[in-house]
């Protein structure tokens, strides 16, 4: 086979060896190689990689979904990221290139979406997921630094609307079947919608008076809880009453309506 043996002499006086099997197996081939290669050693970019474009926002962001968001979120986090791209984050930022962000940027993303009525919660989720992006961006190397911007805004402790105990008493006695007990539970142990859903009998002991919530159902899928983690949950003795009743129906979960 054709060999590529080059004895190369720096202006400092050093010699480089490049000896390779030419990429072309023809005498032509390797003789083309072979002045390509002196060309580079004699220009001192042999070795080199060339050095590739900083992408878009929107170029880098399907990479960003299929090997981060995918494997690292939960089904709903990837329809809610989905969306806030879709919707906030490409308009804005998808035609720049990641280090063309800036503070004033930020700054400007934020004020137009204040000026649109969106709350500051919402503008500071949609600035998490750019962020997250660009640290992304930093830790594969298509970036060199985050920029320097403010990247929350401040915003006001939500209000919570509490059910008095004699709305939480006509709720339940409005309700009937399934239903009922669905309410009730909910009321009682404060487990959330998806996690009712996902309830199945195998982690209700109705003996010791507990269960355990170790799933959810997010975007019709089943996942883990909101925190990732399993819970313990005390169960009064209206909710056993009422489970114990419900409990003649078959199924595996709980609540399967």
């Amino acid at each position: 086979y054709w060999m590529i043996d080059v004895n190369y002499e720096h202006p400092d006086g050093h010699i480089e060896r490049v000896r390779k099997v030419s990429p072309v197996q023809t005498r032509r081939g390797a003789e083309q190689q072979e002045r390509s290669i002196r060309q580079a050693l004699c220009d001192g970019t042999y070795g080199r990689k060339e050095k590739q474009p900083t992408p878009t926002v929107a170029e880098f962001w399907k990479d960003f979904y299929d090997a981060y968001v995918l494997p690292e979120n939960k089904a709903s986090e990837h329809v809610a990221k989905q969306a806030i791209w879709k919707n906030h984050i490409e308009p804005h930022f998808g035609r720049l290139r990641l280090d063309e962000i800036g503070a004033e940027h930020i700054a400007r993303y934020k004020a137009a979406k204040l000026k649109l009525d969106y709350n500051k919660k919402s503008v500071g989720n949609h600035l998490a997921v750019l962020r997250r992006m660009l640290a992304v961006a930093i830790e594969w190397g298509r970036l060199s630094h985050m920029p320097a911007a403010k990247w929350q805004l401040r915003a006001p402790p939500p209000a919570f609307d509490f059910l008095t105990f004699d709305e939480a008493t006509r709720l339940v006695d409005a309700a009937d079947g399934i239903w009922r007990t669905m309410i009730l539970v909910a009321m009682r142990t404060g487990l959330r919608h998806g996690e009712l859903l996902a309830l199945r009998w195998q982690d209700v002991d109705l003996v010791a008076g507990r269960l355990m919530v170790r799933q959810a159902v997010s975007a019709k899928k089943i996942d883990t809880p909101k925190n990732g983690r399993s819970r313990e949950v005390p169960l009064s003795d209206e909710t056993i009453r009422a489970l114990k009743v419900h409990r003649h129906l078959s199924g595996e979960f709980v609540f399967c309506v």
